[in-house]
């Protein structure tokens, strides 16, 4: 639908993954995402482990990257804000499992405020939309990494966000801060490589957690 400007997204987990300090990988590992095993499915079909995440509170070593939306090969889609932007937030909820954020102009809940300038990213408290739930329209993108083993290099699972409540305190360019929280976040298992969702895949959910980390800017490709 949005052409390179979903593929972007995709590609943007993968980087923000392996240059968090906690990973410990580099631009070279191969990653794998491996069956963890035991638990229930979404429809009872499937082995999963628990993910589930209670009161995290705050993300431990939160990193945060805003860079300008590109449309290299489609146009942006109408009623777009102009110089649109996208954030890209990454922290630890536990040893083994990550959170990702990310936030775009014009896209997903922020699609419903109005037209132009109207649907940029602003403080406030959103639901998460049916947008928000699939990679390509999604504003507000939620995202657990989940069973991180950085000596094997292996992933458990990818989970993206259904529904829930995502709250942006404060947000803004280079050198300043994005902050906010989310709650009764509700997740399914994505494909670790397109984010589409996995036919009777695993469910996890987040109670609520908390983040804040100075905005950089996003390096040069």
């Amino acid at each position: 639908m949005y052409g390179a400007h979903w593929l972007c997204r995709v590609s943007l987990v993968g980087a923000a993954l392996w240059a968090f300090p906690a990973c410990g990988g580099d631009d070279d590992d191969d990653v794998s995402i491996v069956d963890s095993g035991a638990g229930t499915g979404v429809d009872g079909g499937a082995d999963c482990a628990n993910h589930d995440q209670g009161e995290i509170g705050a993300l431990a070593g939160t990193l945060a990257q805003v860079k300008a939306q590109d449309f290299p090969t489609t146009p942006p889609p109408e009623g777009h804000p102009t110089d649109a932007q996208f954030w890209d937030l990454i922290g630890a909820a536990s040893d083994a499992d990550i959170v990702e954020v990310q936030l775009w102009d014009g896209f997903g809940v922020f699609n419903r405020l109005g037209d132009g300038d109207a649907r940029r990213v602003v403080p406030g408290t959103y639901a998460l939309t049916e947008e928000d739930a699939v990679i390509e329209s999604c504003g507000i993108c939620l995202l657990l990494i989940a069973g991180v083993n950085p000596d094997e290099d292996t992933i458990d699972r990818f989970y993206l966000a259904t529904s829930g409540n995502v709250t942006v305190d404060s947000i803004g360019g280079v050198g300043e801060t994005l902050a906010g929280s989310a709650s009764d976040v509700v997740l399914r298992e994505v494909d670790g490589e397109t984010l589409a969702p996995v036919q009777g895949g695993c469910a996890a959910n987040i109670a609520s957690f908390e983040f804040s980390a100075a905005v950089e800017a996003a390096p040069e490709e």
